[in-house]
Protein backbone atom coordinates (compact mmCIF):
# COMPACT_ATOMS: atom_id res chain seq x y z
CA UNK A 1 0.00 0.00 0.00
CA UNK A 2 2.99 2.25 1.26
CA UNK A 3 4.52 1.85 -2.50
CA UNK A 4 1.32 2.36 -4.41
CA UNK A 5 0.93 5.47 -1.81
CA UNK A 6 4.33 7.26 -3.12
CA UNK A 7 3.61 6.34 -6.97
CA UNK A 8 0.42 7.99 -6.92
CA UNK A 9 1.82 11.18 -4.94
CA UNK A 10 4.70 11.21 -7.61
CA UNK A 11 2.38 11.17 -10.87
CA UNK A 12 0.08 13.56 -9.40
CA UNK A 13 3.42 15.99 -9.15
CA UNK A 14 4.52 15.07 -12.39
CA UNK A 15 0.78 15.82 -13.42
CA UNK A 16 0.30 19.15 -12.17
CA UNK A 17 3.87 20.28 -13.45
CA UNK A 18 3.07 19.45 -16.96
CA UNK A 19 0.18 22.09 -16.94
CA UNK A 20 2.55 24.65 -15.95
CA UNK A 21 4.55 26.86 -18.25
CA UNK A 22 7.80 25.76 -18.69
CA UNK A 23 9.75 28.82 -16.79
CA UNK A 24 7.31 27.62 -13.97
CA UNK A 25 8.54 24.13 -13.62
CA UNK A 26 11.11 25.32 -11.45
CA UNK A 27 10.71 22.78 -8.87
CA UNK A 28 11.42 19.71 -11.51
CA UNK A 29 14.41 21.33 -13.81
CA UNK A 30 17.84 22.63 -13.05
CA UNK A 31 17.63 26.68 -13.00
CA UNK A 32 19.57 26.48 -16.52
CA UNK A 33 22.73 28.39 -18.29
CA UNK A 34 23.81 31.72 -17.10
CA UNK A 35 21.61 34.34 -19.36
CA UNK A 36 20.63 37.64 -18.54
CA UNK A 37 17.16 39.56 -19.39
CA UNK A 38 16.09 43.60 -19.69
CA UNK A 39 13.53 45.61 -18.47
CA UNK A 40 13.09 49.24 -19.86
CA UNK A 41 11.36 51.18 -17.78
CA UNK A 42 10.30 54.82 -17.74
CA UNK A 43 11.28 57.45 -15.13
CA UNK A 44 10.89 56.38 -11.54
CA UNK A 45 12.73 57.61 -8.31
CA UNK A 46 11.54 54.97 -5.92
CA UNK A 47 12.06 51.05 -5.08
CA UNK A 48 10.74 48.28 -3.35
CA UNK A 49 12.87 45.15 -3.43
CA UNK A 50 11.73 41.94 -2.20
CA UNK A 51 14.08 38.74 -0.97
CA UNK A 52 15.88 35.48 -2.34
CA UNK A 53 17.48 38.34 -5.07
CA UNK A 54 21.09 40.07 -4.91
CA UNK A 55 20.53 43.70 -5.78
CA UNK A 56 23.15 46.21 -7.51
CA UNK A 57 22.60 49.71 -7.74
CA UNK A 58 24.05 51.60 -10.89
CA UNK A 59 23.41 55.37 -11.15
CA UNK A 60 22.88 55.42 -14.85
CA UNK A 61 21.94 58.08 -18.24
CA UNK A 62 19.15 55.57 -18.38
CA UNK A 63 16.53 53.55 -16.43
CA UNK A 64 16.16 49.69 -16.54
CA UNK A 65 16.49 46.19 -14.59
CA UNK A 66 18.63 43.94 -15.89
CA UNK A 67 18.36 40.24 -14.16
CA UNK A 68 20.99 37.78 -14.29
CA UNK A 69 21.00 34.08 -13.25
CA UNK A 70 20.01 30.81 -14.60
CA UNK A 71 17.63 30.96 -17.64
CA UNK A 72 14.60 28.96 -16.05
CA UNK A 73 14.25 31.35 -13.48
CA UNK A 74 14.73 34.75 -15.20
CA UNK A 75 10.86 34.89 -16.12
CA UNK A 76 10.32 34.62 -12.36
CA UNK A 77 11.30 37.80 -11.77
CA UNK A 78 8.77 40.65 -11.91
CA UNK A 79 9.19 43.90 -12.34
CA UNK A 80 6.35 46.31 -12.10
CA UNK A 81 6.47 50.37 -12.18
CA UNK A 82 3.71 52.32 -11.31
CA UNK A 83 3.82 55.97 -10.24
CA UNK A 84 7.47 56.23 -10.01
CA UNK A 85 7.67 53.01 -7.70
CA UNK A 86 9.54 50.34 -9.55
CA UNK A 87 9.20 46.90 -7.64
CA UNK A 88 11.10 44.10 -7.71
CA UNK A 89 9.66 40.33 -6.32
CA UNK A 90 11.34 36.59 -7.15
CA UNK A 91 8.27 34.73 -7.50
CA UNK A 92 10.57 31.27 -7.25
CA UNK A 93 9.45 29.15 -4.38
CA UNK A 94 11.13 26.12 -5.17
CA UNK A 95 14.22 26.36 -3.10
CA UNK A 96 13.82 23.88 -0.99
CA UNK A 97 13.83 21.31 -4.10
CA UNK A 98 16.95 21.95 -5.43
CA UNK A 99 20.13 24.18 -4.35
CA UNK A 100 20.64 27.20 -7.12
CA UNK A 101 22.38 30.35 -7.11
CA UNK A 102 20.09 33.22 -6.55
CA UNK A 103 19.41 35.78 -9.02
CA UNK A 104 21.27 39.12 -9.01
CA UNK A 105 19.71 42.15 -10.08
CA UNK A 106 21.09 45.12 -11.44
CA UNK A 107 18.63 48.50 -11.11
CA UNK A 108 19.89 50.92 -13.81
CA UNK A 109 18.25 54.53 -12.78
CA UNK A 110 18.73 58.45 -12.93
CA UNK A 111 17.68 59.43 -9.66
CA UNK A 112 16.73 57.30 -6.73
CA UNK A 113 15.11 59.44 -3.06
CA UNK A 114 13.27 56.62 -1.28
CA UNK A 115 14.45 52.76 -1.01
CA UNK A 116 12.60 50.07 0.72
CA UNK A 117 14.20 46.80 1.15
CA UNK A 118 12.48 43.75 2.26
CA UNK A 119 15.99 41.56 0.85
CA UNK A 120 17.07 38.68 2.56
CA UNK A 121 20.36 39.14 0.41
CA UNK A 122 22.75 41.94 0.00
CA UNK A 123 22.47 45.20 -1.75
CA UNK A 124 24.79 47.45 -2.64
CA UNK A 125 26.29 50.00 -5.24
CA UNK A 126 30.13 50.11 -6.78
CA UNK A 127 29.77 53.94 -8.05
CA UNK A 128 28.71 56.65 -4.92
CA UNK A 129 24.71 57.19 -5.73
CA UNK A 130 24.06 61.69 -5.49
CA UNK A 131 20.89 62.64 -4.43
CA UNK A 132 19.49 65.68 -2.55
CA UNK A 133 17.07 63.46 0.20
CA UNK A 134 17.22 59.78 0.24
CA UNK A 135 15.04 57.77 2.99
CA UNK A 136 16.37 53.98 3.67
CA UNK A 137 13.68 51.57 5.09
CA UNK A 138 14.76 48.18 6.02
CA UNK A 139 11.67 45.80 6.49
CA UNK A 140 11.10 42.51 7.58
CA UNK A 141 14.17 40.52 6.01
CA UNK A 142 17.68 39.88 7.06
CA UNK A 143 19.23 41.05 4.36
CA UNK A 144 22.11 44.00 3.97
CA UNK A 145 22.33 47.16 2.76
CA UNK A 146 25.90 48.31 1.86
CA UNK A 147 25.74 51.51 -0.11
CA UNK A 148 28.41 54.83 -0.73
CA UNK A 149 26.33 58.03 -0.58
CA UNK A 150 26.80 61.71 -0.88
CA UNK A 151 23.50 63.34 -0.02
CA UNK A 152 22.20 66.45 1.77
CA UNK A 153 19.70 64.48 4.06
CA UNK A 154 19.22 60.88 4.90
CA UNK A 155 16.34 58.98 6.66
CA UNK A 156 17.88 56.03 7.45
CA UNK A 157 15.24 53.52 9.11
CA UNK A 158 15.02 49.76 10.52
CA UNK A 159 10.86 48.87 10.96
CA UNK A 160 10.96 45.63 11.56
CA UNK A 161 13.25 42.12 11.43
CA UNK A 162 17.41 41.83 11.94
CA UNK A 163 18.97 43.30 8.44
CA UNK A 164 22.04 44.90 8.50
CA UNK A 165 22.79 48.64 6.70
CA UNK A 166 26.44 50.04 6.06
CA UNK A 167 26.21 53.90 4.95
CA UNK A 168 30.14 55.44 3.95
CA UNK A 169 30.41 59.04 1.94
CA UNK A 170 29.03 62.83 3.35
CA UNK A 171 25.83 63.91 3.95
CA UNK A 172 24.54 67.20 5.90
CA UNK A 173 22.21 64.99 7.96
CA UNK A 174 21.09 62.06 9.26
CA UNK A 175 18.53 61.07 11.32
CA UNK A 176 18.42 56.79 12.12
CA UNK A 177 15.39 55.10 13.79
CA UNK A 178 15.81 51.86 14.57
CA UNK A 179 12.17 50.23 15.74
CA UNK A 180 13.65 46.28 14.83
CA UNK A 181 16.52 44.75 15.41
CA UNK A 182 18.78 45.81 13.02
CA UNK A 183 22.08 46.96 12.99
CA UNK A 184 23.59 50.35 11.50
CA UNK A 185 27.02 51.20 10.67
CA UNK A 186 27.59 54.46 9.67
CA UNK A 187 31.11 54.71 10.85
CA UNK A 188 32.40 55.40 7.39
CA UNK A 189 29.64 58.43 7.02
CA UNK A 190 30.76 61.96 7.81
CA UNK A 191 27.51 64.27 8.80
CA UNK A 192 28.24 67.74 8.42
CA UNK A 193 24.84 69.47 10.23
CA UNK A 194 23.23 67.37 12.94
CA UNK A 195 22.35 63.21 13.49
CA UNK A 196 19.80 62.17 15.28
CA UNK A 197 19.48 58.48 16.41
CA UNK A 198 16.83 56.78 18.48
CA UNK A 199 17.30 52.99 18.37
CA UNK A 200 14.94 49.84 20.50
CA UNK A 201 17.80 47.03 18.77
CA UNK A 202 19.56 44.63 21.05
CA UNK A 203 22.56 44.98 18.33
CA UNK A 204 25.29 47.46 18.75
CA UNK A 205 24.81 50.26 16.27
CA UNK A 206 28.39 52.20 14.92
CA UNK A 207 28.30 56.27 14.01
CA UNK A 208 30.63 58.90 13.89
CA UNK A 209 29.81 62.55 14.55
CA UNK A 210 32.67 65.02 14.58
CA UNK A 211 31.92 68.70 15.01
CA UNK A 212 28.02 68.01 14.89
CA UNK A 213 25.91 68.19 17.47
CA UNK A 214 24.86 64.02 18.25
CA UNK A 215 21.13 63.28 19.40
CA UNK A 216 20.99 59.87 20.71
CA UNK A 217 17.74 58.28 22.34
CA UNK A 218 18.82 54.74 23.55
CA UNK A 219 15.18 52.29 24.33
CA UNK A 220 16.86 49.32 23.93
CA UNK A 221 19.61 46.76 25.17
CA UNK A 222 22.40 47.49 22.12
CA UNK A 223 24.73 50.13 22.50
CA UNK A 224 25.29 53.53 20.24
CA UNK A 225 29.27 53.58 19.64
CA UNK A 226 30.42 56.24 18.58
CA UNK A 227 33.90 57.71 16.87
CA UNK A 228 34.69 61.44 16.48
CA UNK A 229 34.05 64.87 18.79
CA UNK A 230 30.80 65.86 18.49
CA UNK A 231 30.10 69.57 19.28
CA UNK A 232 27.09 68.60 22.16
CA UNK A 233 25.90 65.38 23.09
CA UNK A 234 22.35 65.22 24.15
CA UNK A 235 21.62 61.76 25.71
CA UNK A 236 17.78 60.40 26.44
CA UNK A 237 18.11 56.73 27.65
CA UNK A 238 15.36 54.65 29.01
CA UNK A 239 16.25 50.66 28.05
CA UNK A 240 19.90 49.50 29.11
CA UNK A 241 22.27 49.94 26.24
CA UNK A 242 24.85 52.67 26.84
CA UNK A 243 26.13 55.46 24.83
CA UNK A 244 30.06 54.56 24.16
CA UNK A 245 32.90 57.10 23.16
CA UNK A 246 35.39 54.73 21.59
CA UNK A 247 38.04 57.41 20.42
Amino acid sequence: MKRWNVIFIGLSLLYSSSCKKPENRTCFKTSGDFSERSVFLGAFNRLDLRERMHFVLIQDSMNKVVIQGGKNLLNLVEVTENDGLVTVVNHNRCNFWRNYAMPTVEIHFTRLINLNFEGTERLYNQETLFTDYLTLTLKDGGGTVDLKVKALDIKAENTYGWGNMVLRGTTQTLRANLMGDGSFDVEGLHVSNSLKWITVSSRDQKIRADGVPLQVQIDGSGNVRYWGNPSSISLNKYGSGALINCN
